[in-house]
């Protein structure tokens, strides 16, 4: 974390509302392309990012910086997006029906056969392409994130690569 985000987030945990708008700028946007493509509507997106937003004021007094603020953040968007499919009483992980369902968005000008390999995959999978390709986080970044080792990270992208150029392939 840079000098200037340490003081934003300093002066955001002690009530300073404009502190915190600009802590979040820079990453309003990956939080919220990130629970939407986790979400099944654009209306749940909005809700579920804006619970985070919520979230992250209510919680930044206990932000200790052991990792990057937009790491915490995201770990705090992954947790409200379980949290809505808990409220709802769906699991974590759909089905392979509801995968194949998922409006999982991709920009029109993108190949449509990388579009549908990234739909085929696994939404741990699809989350994780994110977290790293979109998001742009390093593995031990999205490993906190997901909460799951690095080296686990580092195995399910090398699986993800290998599924990807076969799909490409096909």
């Amino acid at each position: 974390m840079d000098a200037r985000e340490e003081m934003l987030v300093r002066r955001a945990a002690e009530g300073d509302r404009g502190a915190f708008t600009a802590l979040l700028g820079p990453h309003l946007k990956t939080v919220f392309n990130f629970v939407r493509a986790k979400l099944p509507t654009l209306e749940d997106a909005e809700d579920v990012s804006q619970e985070t937003v919520l979230a992250a004021w209510e919680a930044l007094p206990g932000f200790g910086g052991r990792s990057e603020f937009r790491t915490w953040l995201l770990g705090l968007a992954r947790r409200k997006t379980a949290d809505f499919y808990r409220a709802r009483r769906v699991a974590e992980e759909y089905s392979e029906n509801e995968a194949a369902e998922e409006d999982f968005t991709i920009r029109a000008d993108e190949n449509a056969a990388l579009a549908r390999a990234l739909e085929s995959l696994e939404p741990y999978e699809r989350e994780l392409v994110f977290l790293i390709f979109t998001a742009q986080l390093s593995y031990a970044e999205a490993a906190d994130v997901a909460q799951v080792p690095v080296g686990t990270v580092k195995s399910r992208m090398s699986a993800v690569r290998k599924k990807l150029r076969e799909l490409m392939e096909a």
